[in-house]
């Protein structure tokens, strides 16, 4: 197993002034969880957690993510500033825009955006990103969790044996764990300004490059069942997606998994 290179990695970050300190661990339960724990410790502002794997590692609705040692990066970042209520919806697809980013310039691979918050690679779950947040006065701190498979495993549990994918598998070789997050850490100090700034337009960006409108889709609940069927018109400028079903009617997703209809069914 070849561990991230932490003097390397501080090299790669120490001069950016936001987002320029991590601690790192071999293992830990939850990176999101230690974040949460830290949330208003004084200085927690800006840090990342970094570890090699994770016990406990879980993504939207409390779903398992399975962390091999060595193989990934999972890196949970406490936003360096509070953010105001309009801003929080658009955290996740900022985060989303900043991984796909850093995995096309690092590694030359280019991962598909998938509502809400996941990236993919040939309709295989690549990515998966948690912003969590908790209100004080009227603002909010944020802690974006971000779980990267990058390098296949010699053993791939079978939970995800048949839904996960790696970046190794589009690249074709072993990839640099340690300078795609010190590139990913790079990116969020460039484009942080624009998340405080202004927000919706992260989401225009997000939904311009994910190009769902006219996707005929499914909604399912966490525990499988059907919501929603129908044609995606647009994602709103508050993260939610609208869908219009055969009967013409229009509705609102904020939650669910969408999987993409084969044409012609809804």
């Amino acid at each position: 197993m070849r561990l991230l290179d932490v003097a390397t990695l501080t090299s790669l970050v120490s001069a950016l002034p936001r987002f320029g300190r991590f601690s790192y661990s071999l293992s830990v339960g939850s990176t999101n969880a230690q974040g949460l724990e830290r949330l208003y410790h004084n200085d927690s502002l800006g840090i990342s957690f970094v570890t090699e794997s994770q016990t406990e590692g879980h993504g939207r609705a409390g779903r398992a993510w399975e962390s091999p040692a060595g193989s990934g990066i999972y890196v949970s970042t406490i936003l360096p500033a509070e953010l105001r209520a309009s801003a929080l919806a658009s955290v996740g697809f900022w985060a989303s825009l900043a991984v796909r980013q850093a995995c096309l310039e690092s590694d030359g691979v280019t991962l598909e955006l998938k509502w809400p918050n996941d990236l993919l690679w040939h309709d295989r779950k690549c990515v998966g990103i948690l912003a969590q947040s908790r209100s004080a006065g009227g603002a909010a701190r944020v802690v974006v969790g971000v779980g990267i498979n990058v390098n296949r495993p010699h053993q791939v549990p079978d939970s995800i044996a048949a839904t996960a994918c790696w970046l190794s598998d589009a690249a074709a070789r072993e990839l640099d764990r340690t300078a795609l997050l010190g590139r990913l850490l790079a990116i969020y100090e460039q484009t942080f300004d624009r998340l405080l700034d202004s927000p919706k337009d992260i989401i225009v960006q997000w939904s311009e490059i994910a190009a769902l409108d006219g996707k005929r889709v499914a909604v399912k609940a966490v525990d499988g069942s059907l919501l929603h069927e129908g044609v995606i018109v647009e994602v709103s400028a508050d993260g939610a997606l609208r869908l219009r079903t055969a009967s013409g009617e229009l509705v609102r997703v904020m939650l669910g998994d969408v999987d993409a209809l084969p044409e012609g069914e809804s």
